[in-house]
């Protein structure tokens, strides 16, 4: 109803706007329709249902079960449930790594900058029981902040396990960044180099 869709957004702007940022679950009946902006970059799980969604960039993607998103910062998000559906953010900041031996960066020689096209993941088998987990301790009322910091550390480990390099880097592009070209040189030549100015 109205109340809960307030609840959950005034919940949202909340744990991106603190030092933590939490994950949280909802569910969509059949036609509802949520709008918010993010303010950080958000990872949408849609675990059952079918979705329609608009960004800034993009408008009306029909989305299915299992896939994941990557919502930009600064973006205006409409969804609008087709089935009814449930799905589980996840809102970080850029900081963050895919694990502590391998940066976003890493993906650069990975990245196809033609690439535009509305992207997502499917949830594999391991996200799955992942995910399962994360919408047990919701359920069950445990929303201490650092308790989901450390299981934060734990969904990109399981990205950068269990998704191909080619992929994570399309779906990952947003965070990447914009001059990829550049990017792309500094790390293939920065051995090359004997200071800043050549």
């Amino acid at each position: 109803d109205y109340f809960t869709k307030r609840l959950f957004i005034r919940s949202l702007e909340n744990s991106i706007s603190s030092q933590f940022s939490f994950l949280f679950f909802i569910r969509n009946k059949n036609s509802d329709i949520l709008i918010f902006f993010s303010l950080a970059f958000i990872l949408y799980f849609l675990l059952k249902g079918e979705i329609s969604i608009s960004t800034n960039s993009f408008l009306s993607n029909v989305v299915a079960e299992n896939r994941i998103l990557l919502i930009p910062p600064k973006s205006k998000l409409v969804i609008q449930a087709q089935k009814d559906s449930s799905f589980i953010l996840c809102s970080f900041k850029e900081q963050l790594s895919l694990c502590n031996s391998y940066s976003f960066t890493n993906l650069i020689p990975y990245c196809n900058k033609s690439n535009s096209e509305f992207s997502s993941l499917p949830i594999t088998s391991h996200m799955y029981l992942f995910l399962q987990e994360i919408d047990y301790y919701l359920k069950e009322g445990m929303l201490c902040p650092h308790f989901f910091e450390l299981k934060k550390k734990e969904l990109f480990f399981l990205f950068r396990i269990f998704y191909q390099k080619e992929d994570l880097a399309t779906f990952f592009i947003s965070l990447i960044g914009k001059d990829i070209d550049f990017k792309r040189f500094v790390i293939e030549n920065y051995q090359n180099v004997k200071s800043v100015d050549e």
